[in-house]
């Protein structure tokens, strides 16, 4: 599992990615019991990661589009989520500025 963080009005939203149910389903167990903190996990309805490298602008304007969340690493690496793979390839083909990665540059 590894965590990011949304921009939001109240600070830094941090966002678990986990592949599978079962990671999170670990996470929460370890979490109530071991550390006695009190959670919940919320689906946000993306699957497809990628980090992206290019100017400031050029994220921002790719991530104002439809079906994408810009999050951030915990180094400060700006990454777009899509909700499914047409959202991702469209934007690999229209989004020129930026280069995407599978994994953190």
């Amino acid at each position: 599992a590894q965590v990011f963080y949304a921009e939001s009005e109240t600070g830094p939203a941090p966002i678990v990615g986990a592949i599978g149910q079962l990671q999170f389903d670990v996470m929460l167990f370890r979490l109530e019991n071991e550390y006695g903190a009190p959670c919940r996990f919320e689906p946000v309805g993306y699957r497809y990661p990628r980090w992206v490298t290019g100017t400031p602008t050029a994220i921002e304007q790719a991530a104002s589009a439809r079906g994408r969340l810009r999050l951030y690493d915990t180094k400060g690496n700006p990454l777009l989520l899509f909700e499914n793979e047409w959202a991702l390839r469209l934007a690999q083909e229209n989004e020129r500025d930026l280069e995407f990665h599978d994994v953190a540059p």
